[in-house]
């Protein structure tokens, strides 16, 4: 996840995986988010706000920061590709994300070309999640909201786990 800023649906994503799941890897961006026309979020600013955001995580998560969270996955799953090995044999990978980023990001056919092996085995799915199941806002909308200094609906985006003011002020200008 680029995570800039992560948000409450980030935070409700990564429990719900942990609800599910014995080990939960989250791989975060450590590349800036500045396109045009939108509220840029530096990767620095956002990197010191994630000691409170891991310390308020349960301790069976491991966040990884990664310069891209996808390649990271698609690197994770090859790794894990065709491993016969006895204790790894019952791992199964599931990916955790919205259907327009799932679909965007890890359709099928990339899937089948980067662990077909894992695929074939039933070892790696994907876990659709729509927002509106967990927490319905996205890094557009805050970063939207950053930028026009509404601060009420960006601090109300935010998981009630974090400071809100604390996070407003060291990403507002």
């Amino acid at each position: 996840m680029s995570a800039k800023p992560y948000h409450a649906g980030h935070d409700a994503l990564i429990r719900l995986a942990q609800e599910e799941c014995e080990q939960v890897v989250v791989f975060v961006s450590t590349a800036d988010r500045a396109r045009k026309g939108e509220y840029p979020v530096r990767a620095d600013a956002m990197r010191k706000l994630w000691d409170d955001i891991v310390e308020s995580l349960p301790e069976d998560i491991s966040v990884v920061f990664v310069p891209n969270p996808v390649s990271a996955v698609y690197e994770f799953i090859g790794l894990r590709n065709g491993d016969t090995q006895p204790a790894m044999k019952d791992e199964k990978i599931v990916i955790y994300s919205d259907p327009v980023d799932m679909e965007r990001n890890f359709p099928e056919r990339s899937l089948v070309k980067y662990g077909g092996a894992l695929v074939n085995a039933k070892r790696l799915a994907r876990r659709f999640v729509p927002r509106d199941t967990t927490v319905d806002v996205s890094g557009t909308q805050m970063r939207a909201w950053l930028q026009h200094g509404d601060k009420k609906k960006f601090i109300a985006g935010l998981p009630d786990t974090l400071d809100g003011e604390a996070v407003w002020k060291a990403l507002s200008r």
